[in-house]
């Protein structure tokens, strides 16, 4: 998978305020960091195209599993053959339905509704980002400086001469809540 068109090492420097991590280790925390978010969203992120079959939930509206969407190049369709009576793929006129950002591609006419069998539509299609929207960018920097500054996610407190250690068992990123409130914005859900 490609890397997330942004934020660089030197990004990452600046954020921490310190240049002194090696390149490699900051390559790695920039890498969980934006494998954590694919994770946790179920999004590729990164400007991409897919061919996705599909069922339509109830032949109105079909949503496709990655986005943001920026184009829809093809929408195809499973019909029975009138002559040989076999299922064939059959192109939609690219005026008979409109598409969303927010993956719904939907008809406008050409017929009534969408198949409901099951993997009956299929869509070729462009998703992603070509640069990291700030908010998501912002989080891989917090993300990837937990992962390089405290890999193991102690936390301690001293007071007066009693020293506790929490936490520390395992190397990773734990989403936070304040995280998740700005990976649901980019998360795709089922709906039913």
């Amino acid at each position: 998978m490609a890397a997330f068109t942004a934020p660089t090492n030197a990004d990452l420097a600046s954020y921490i305020g310190d240049s002194s991590f090696p390149m490699n280790e900051m390559n790695q925390a920039l890498s969980i960091a934006a494998s954590t978010i694919r994770t946790q969203t179920g999004q590729q992120i990164d400007l991409g195209t897919d061919v996705s079959v599909v069922t339509p939930g109830n032949g109105a509206v079909i949503l496709l599993p990655q986005i943001p969407v920026t184009a829809v190049s093809l929408v195809e369709m499973i019909v029975p053959d009138p002559i040989t009576g076999f299922d064939t793929w059959v192109t939609v006129p690219a005026t008979s339905y409109r598409w969303r950002r927010n993956g719904t591609v939907y008809l406008t006419r050409f017929v009534s509704q969408f198949p409901t069998a099951w993997d009956s539509v299929r869509v070729t299609y462009t998703h992603g980002f070509i640069s990291l929207p700030s908010d998501l960018a912002d989080l891989v920097l917090q993300l990837a400086a937990r992962t390089l500054v405290n890999p193991y996610q102690h936390l301690s407190e001293a007071t007066g001469g009693v020293s506790t250690v929490y936490g520390g068992n395992s190397a990773g990123v734990t989403l936070r809540d304040t995280d998740l409130a700005i990976l649901d914005r980019y998360t795709l859900y089922e709906v039913g």
